[in-house]
């Protein structure tokens, strides 16, 4: 018997030390991202995983975020969090209300409010901000020089701020949407939806769609996104999603190093038999809203409804705002499901009306990674992966969507042969996953801001 435990004793030695020469050779990388990722209703969550994922391969990661500005919530108290943080793969999430600093900044926060209510000229909501700032910048570069990360990540220009911190090398951006066209194309469309809904007044409404040129905004949006390259330019490398964006920011003077690292997302269900039923996927953003209800106004009545017969078209997600939409057939409205993945690999195909945005349609990459063929718009898929993925459908005008619709769903032969290209896309994703994009491009980084460092001490790379 003592034998036996010593000999579990050993080896519970020889895996500890294992463990602690495997962290003591791994380098760190701090992420901040400003929402919890890990129940994902979204793309930028999604994008924010594979970005995790991906870099836990080789890094460990230490994740930083904030309770208060968190999309969704996060488990609260250390265990709580050491438990997601295991289950992800991540070496330590902290999050800034859980300590000292944070509670320090609510603790101020409700002082303001106090004085708000006692003098209201008194300017609380701009001072609470600036030593809010102050707070939040104190709390990451503590974050920082505790775990000496040789890279930090920081998600949207609004918390460019954050890459002065002390300790942490190479400074990484993770751009997601360029906010000032989101932002300008939400208020657009939020004024379409509005005049759509008095169209019986006359009131024509010219289509909106995507923006290549800086010449489609107007001049305020413009110097926007001029801050925004200001705040980009900070940074030593810039990851992005849209080469479309990368053109914008290039003509108002970008000058920092960026890789444009597309969705890669991976399929927790592939079924090996289909139904006869499409699916069309919604998320809650305007754009979404906007371009079902184009769809179904300008294509739904070009469908032979009788030749189409008890075929459907699944609609699944949520709408903007919650708004109600009518769903002539042969569309059926199931709202936000559980078994998304399973119904996608299952699906016949997906239909992706969207015709404006910013960013990536990540629900098009995730019909890739299911081997699930897509029609769609030409315009909202990048021409590199449409040439490459013949699975995606790539249309011009309602005329043409409908009959990609109704060939798919009357020619079984075509359909068949849409599955094969399909499934070898997915095969080709899994294959683009396992190269680690994101581990590829930061060891390229580190190399060259080494490189520099070496050349001229404090220097940044080019």
């Amino acid at each position: 018997m003592p034998t036996q435990c010593l000999a579990i004793l050993k080896r519970y030695l020889c895996n500890s030390q294992a463990q602690w020469r495997n962290h003591a050779r791994r380098k760190s990388v701090l992420v901040f991202y400003p929402h919890n990722p890990f129940n994902p209703s979204h793309g930028s969550h999604l994008r924010c995983l594979q970005q995790l994922q991906d870099l836990s391969r080789d890094y460990d990661i230490i994740l930083a975020s904030s309770s208060k500005t968190s999309d969704s919530e996060w488990p609260a108290g250390n265990l709580q969090l050491a438990k997601v943080a295991r289950k992800n793969t991540i070496r330590k999430i902290v999050i800034f209300e859980f300590g000292i600093l944070g509670a320090l900044d609510q603790y101020c926060s409700f002082i303001f409010r106090a004085f708000k209510r006692l003098i209201p000229l008194f300017p609380c909501e701009k001072i609470g901000e600036r030593l809010h700032q102050a707070f939040f910048f104190a709390w990451f570069n503590w974050v920082s020089m505790r775990y000496q990360p040789c890279a930090t990540v920081i998600h949207y220009t609004y918390w460019a701020y954050l890459s002065s911190s002390l300790a942490g090398g190479v400074t990484i951006l993770e751009l997601h949407d360029l906010l000032p066209v989101n932002h300008y194309l939400t208020r657009k469309i939020g004024n379409w939806l509005q005049a759509s809904s008095s169209s019986e007044c006359g009131i024509a409404v010219s289509p909106i769609n995507y923006v290549d040129r800086l010449s489609q905004l107007p001049a305020d949006v413009v110097l926007e996104i001029q801050e925004v390259v200001n705040q980009i330019n900070r940074f030593d490398l810039v990851w992005m999603i849209s080469h479309r964006e990368k053109r914008l920011l290039e003509e108002l003077g970008m000058t920092v190093k960026f890789e444009v690292i597309y969705p890669l997302m991976t399929s927790k269900a592939l079924c090996q038999t289909r139904n006869n039923q499409a699916i069309l996927p919604v998320g809650p953003n305007a754009f979404n809203t906007y371009s079902l209800q184009n769809f179904i106004k300008d294509v739904i009545p070009l469908l032979d409804s009788q030749a189409l017969g008890a075929r459907e078209i699944q609609v699944t997600g949520r709408f903007w705002g919650d708004q109600p939409t009518p769903m002539p057939h042969p569309l059926k409205y199931y709202g936000v499901v559980d078994d998304y993945a399973e119904r996608l690999s299952r699906s016949a195909f997906m239909i992706a009306p969207t015709s404006v945005g910013t960013g990536q349609q990540i629900k098009i990459f995730e019909a890739l990674a299911s081997g699930t063929p897509v029609i769609t718009y030409r315009c909202a898929v990048p021409a590199d992966v449409l040439s490459a993925n013949p699975s995606i459908i790539g249309v011009d005008t309602p005329g043409e969507f409908a009959e990609a619709i109704v060939q798919l769903w009357c020619d079984k032969q075509v359909l068949q042969r849409y599955w094969v290209m399909a499934a070898e896309a997915a095969e080709r994703q899994a294959k683009r996953r396992s190269t680690f994009p994101y581990c590829c491009s930061l060891k390229k980084a580190l190399a060259a801001y080494n490189a520099q460092k070496e050349g001229s001490a404090g220097g940044r790379f080019a």
